[in-house]
């Protein structure tokens, strides 16, 4: 196995959130999303299109120049969470395993044998759930899509007729609904980030790894205005044991700590990251890991969440926005922002100069610093990325490399 003594960072910065569409509400309410997947059909053509479509931003990353062509630098590809769900919200249970095999052979060849690929997230049904063969099921998740068109109609009527209360009290109830929807979900679906070393086959992982998000966010999923479609009001995540850790013990199981490449990493998907969740679960309670990885959909690096050893390098790409909130941690001294030209989407870096202590994100955080990195921006050019991305193709943001954490 290669020694690395360098890591560089790419993040394809492209936006995955849905088309926007105001059926109902105020966008600056927490409690939903409004809008429509895009994808094309069948299922295997939609994944093999977004796979080319990486593929492509990868290919006019390197003519950038950008690459450091080292053996001895790790590229490390990172794509946001939801790249690849499709035009129903979530694919059918076997296609993870298509997504994977057809991921992990186009990056197979030798030309990238020094590369490792977060793939964003893919999300798929599962338990081999397809709708339209369990009527009981179809029924509760159609009488709930009737609920909220009928919300969305009422909220239609109190805006054109500026009627706060009935707005008001729309907003209160959508908050109510989605909680028990939440708490009560008709299908399961799995959201997982794909990893897999390029090159050849990796030998603690030769087909790769995932990692299940364990929070579903109120912006994970559209409400189901439009039909066909897996939605916030329908879905849920399988629930997560960690109550041995987060180390993983099979390649495709839930947990997000892991060892590939020489080099211990943990990933957090958007949500779970927030919510601290290796710091919280990791066993033992002082586990570090080198590179903490964030690929997300509207959400940045918390500082109380990072479980980084000193001199480790925390990364986050997200596909949903570009505006660093003043109140947030790491802010622009203590890390690297960089926004797209969309105003979609972002990446992130930051550098651990004292790692957290605990399993409390309220005391003992990392201390961070603003890593010595500089960043290229390369726009991708492909036409085939509107009928799969509502807000275009997006760009790569390349960082120059970094050395590679001390093993804790």
């Amino acid at each position: 196995m290669a020694t690395y003594t360098s890591v560089q960072f790419i993040g394809y910065a492209i936006p995955s959130i849905p088309l926007t569409v105001e059926d109902i509400g105020d966008p600056g309410t927490p409690c939903f999303v409004e809008g429509r997947y895009e994808g094309i059909e069948p299922e295997t053509a939609d994944i093999d299109a977004r796979i080319a479509l990486t593929m492509s931003a990868v290919r006019q990353t390197l003519k950038s120049g950008a690459v450091d062509r080292s053996a001895s630098t790790l590229k490390i590809f990172v794509v946001p969470e939801f790249s690849f769900r499709g035009a129903r919200g979530a694919y059918d249970a076997g296609e993870f395993t298509y997504f994977r095999e057809r991921f992990a052979k186009r990056v197979s060849t030798a030309a990238f044998k020094d590369w490792l690929f977060v793939a964003g997230t893919i999300v798929n049904t599962v338990g081999g759930y397809r709708r339209g063969r369990n009527r009981k099921r179809d029924l509760k998740a159609r009488v709930r899509e009737n609920l909220a068109i009928a919300l969305a109609d009422a909220w239609q009527y109190s805006s054109a007729h500026d009627d706060q209360k009935l707005a008001s009290f729309i907003n209160t109830t959508l908050d109510q609904y989605t909680a028990y929807c939440h708490d009560d979900p008709v299908y399961e679906v799995a959201n997982r980030s794909f990893v897999v070393a390029g090159g050849p086959p990796d030998p603690d992982y030769p087909e790769g790894l995932s990692i299940q998000k364990k929070f579903e966010s109120n912006e994970d999923f559209v409400l189901n205005f439009h039909g066909n479609a897996l939605a916030e009001d329908s879905t849920g995540y399988p629930p997560i044991h960690e109550n041995k850790g987060e180390n993983k013990r099979r390649a495709f199981d839930d947990y997000s700590i892991f060892t590939i490449k020489g080099i211990k990493f943990g990933v957090e998907v958007c949500l779970d990251h927030l919510q601290a969740r290796l710091r919280r679960n990791r066993i033992p309670q002082n586990e570090l890991v080198q590179i903490h990885l964030v690929p997300s959909s509207g959400m940045q690096i918390q500082e109380p969440s990072i479980v980084a050893c000193g001199s480790g390098l925390v990364f986050n790409c997200d596909g949903q926005y570009d505006t660093l909130a003043p109140d947030s941690q790491p802010g622009a001294a203590d890390s690297i922002w960089t926004g797209t030209a969309s105003h979609r989407a972002h990446t992130q870096l930051t550098e651990v100069v004292q790692p957290c202590r605990g399993r409390n994100p309220a005391s003992n955080t990392a201390v961070l610093r603003r890593p010595a990195a500089k960043v290229t921006k390369v726009p991708v050019a492909d036409s085939a990325a509107a009928k799969l991305y509502a807000y275009g193709p997006g760009e790569v943001h390349v960082y120059t490399p970094l050395p590679v954490p001390p093993a804790g």
